[in-house]
């Protein structure tokens, strides 16, 4: 987190093939509104995607929109996202996720 209300992820990932291989690298923000431990988050952000064996490449940008539930002093993380993405080809799809773990 960058802030107690704003979160910042940054991450990259690399899936080899025997043949090719897949590298991303992401980007997202987001803000988390409301009060004590129960927030919705709202942001978005972009991934760029790269496949090895035929040079291509494009984007993917990502909203996103959800409920995070995170103790003021530490404990069980919950969050359920919605979280849409449109490709650089114009390719949408709806996408989203759930989180848990542990808040320090």
């Amino acid at each position: 987190m960058v802030s107690e209300s704003n979160c910042l992820r940054i991450g990259l990932l690399l899936i080899p093939f025997s043949s090719h291989a897949i590298f991303t690298g992401t980007t997202s923000f987001s803000t988390l509104i409301g009060k004590k431990q129960h927030k919705l988050e709202l942001g978005g952000g972009v991934s760029l995607v790269a496949l090895t064996d035929v040079a291509a490449s494009g984007v993917i940008v990502a909203g996103i929109v959800g409920y995070r539930y995170q103790p003021l002093n530490g404990g069980f993380l919950f969050r359920v996202t919605f979280t849409p993405f449109i490709a650089s080809n114009g390719y949408g799809l709806p996408w989203g996720g759930i989180s848990f773990g542990w808040n320090f």
